[in-house]
C-alpha cells in the first residue's frame, strides 16, 4: 500500500486506527475488523477501537515477549542490532501505560 492510500482512506472515513512507527505508517480499516477472526494492532489502535461502534466484541490478549526471544526473531529477520535498538525504543514509548 501507498502513502497516498492511506490519506484516501483517511478522508473516506475508512480507518478504524492508525499509528506511525520507526516512521512508517499502519492502518486497520473499519472492513479489516469487521471481518477478521484475528487482528493484531498496538495499544493506541485498541483504545480507539474501543471507542468505536462495531456491533461486534472484541477480545484483546496482550502476547509478552523475552527480550533474549526478541533478539532472536531480530537475527532471523536480518535485522542489525541498531535497527533493534531503535525498534526497542521506540516499543517502549508506545506501550507505556
Amino acid at each position: 500500500m501507498k502513502t497516498s492510500d492511506y490519506y484516501n482512506d483517511k478522508v473516506d472515513e475508512l480507518i478504524a486506527a492508525d499509528t506511525c512507527f520507526n516512521n512508517n505508517l499502519y492502518w486497520s480499516r473499519k472492513q479489516q475488523l469487521i471481518t477478521s477472526d484475528l487482528y493484531v494492532i498496538d495499544k493506541t489502535g485498541i483504545e480507539r477501537i474501543k471507542s468505536l461502534s462495531f456491533g461486534r466484541k472484541f477480545v484483546v490478549i496482550y502476547i509478552d515477549c523475552s527480550e533474549n526471544k526478541r533478539i532472536e526473531h531480530m537475527r532471523m529477520r536480518g535485522d542489525t542490532k541498531k535497527i533493534y535498538m531503535k525498534d526497542c525504543r521506540t516499543m517502549k514509548k508506545s506501550l507505556k501505560v
